[in-house]
């Protein structure tokens, strides 16, 4: 963090550029102008709003102790984004402390594949259909040249995962390969589908080539994913492919506990009561920051949950019951 927003030497603020943006304060009413921004970064190389930054002169003043930084509600994140932004972006959220004063900052990765796209007109700032693009300080809408670049980009990464996957089917016969999906997990061996569970896809997602790279030898010291032996119906665990959180996600807890008319608190009780949390039938989980996650649920945990409460009699009794037991879950 420090070396992002710092110059070498370690103690000069860098300049607002490809990478960078400051703001003296974080005020939630100014969301659409942070996501403005956040959607260039992505667009571009990623990058870091830090909060607590003067203008002019450019110094660290600190965020005031009752900023509503400190008081951000991830779950509101996420749903404007959802709203205002063509896919969900990989953001972090956190503070940091520099001369004994806290600055907060929201960190955005680059977008494996772009573009992301303004969904809906935002107070003036944010337009329907636009792409925006970090420039030099600035975040404004894409000219012709890098939109175009962008377009090649994805041309390009698609002709060469295409040759990438051709040419290692002819290296190894295609008799002998077998493809994976790494983006639901899915393997087509015969008629028979086999669906790696999302935990372990991601793991290997980080550690195994997969044939997206080209590469099936271990010369290189490159670890290869092998399958040894048959499979039959007998020994394929039947795991939920991964899905569109959006879609397939849609609930946060306290749409679950408007709709039952209970406190979050009360949901967060009846979704522990019937071990819906960790299920990925029934939630998603979306990390924010270091320091924070986001559960979504799906319309059958939803539909579960209503339909359970609607055959309690006596509510009082029964919330009393589960909060007890919450309360003693690490017990």
């Amino acid at each position: 963090m420090e070396y992002e927003i710092f110059t070498k030497n370690g103690k000069k603020l860098r300049n607002e550029g490809l990478t960078i943006e400051y703001k003296e304060t974080f005020n939630f009413g100014s969301l659409a102008k942070y996501f403005k921004t956040m959607m260039a970064f992505a667009n571009n190389r990623g990058g870091i709003i830090v909060f607590g930054v003067t203008n002019s002169p450019r110094i660290i003043k600190g965020l005031d102790k009752n900023s509503q930084f400190y008081n951000i509600d991830p779950e509101k994140i996420v749903k404007y984004m959802k709203e205002d932004m063509s896919v969900i972006l990989d953001f972090e959220m956190d503070t940091i402390s520099v001369d004994g004063k806290e600055l907060g900052f929201i960190k955005v990765d680059q977008l494996k594949y772009k573009p992301v796209i303004c969904k809906k007109n935002e107070n003036d700032i944010l337009k329907e259909g636009s792409i925006y693009y970090r420039y030099s300080g600035r975040s404004e809408l894409i000219n012709y040249a890098d939109l175009r670049n962008i377009i090649e980009d994805i041309k390009s990464i698609e002709r060469k995962a295409i040759m990438n996957n051709f040419n290692a089917i002819i290296k190894e016969g295609p008799e002998n390969i077998q493809l994976i999906n790494t983006n639901t997990g899915k393997i087509q061996w015969g008629k028979v589908p086999v669906l790696i569970s999302e935990e372990l896809l991601m793991d290997l997602k980080k550690e195994v080539k997969f044939i997206e790279s080209g590469k099936f030898d271990e010369t290189n010291g490159d670890p290869t994913l092998k399958v040894i032996g048959s499979l039959n119906s007998s020994n394929i665990v039947k795991v939920k492919e991964k899905t569109n959180i959006n879609i397939d996600y849609p609930y946060f807890t306290k749409d679950i506990a408007k709709e039952n008319n209970i406190t979050n608190y009360q949901a967060q009780t009846v979704i522990h009561h019937f071990h819906l949390y960790g299920d990925p039938r029934f939630n998603q989980v979306i990390i924010t920051s270091s320091k924070s996650k986001i559960t979504k649920y799906s319309k059958l945990a939803f539909d579960v949950i209503k339909d359970e409460l609607s055959r309690v009699e006596n509510r009082k009794d029964f919330f009393d019951k589960l909060s007890k037991e919450f309360q003693g879950r690490k017990k």
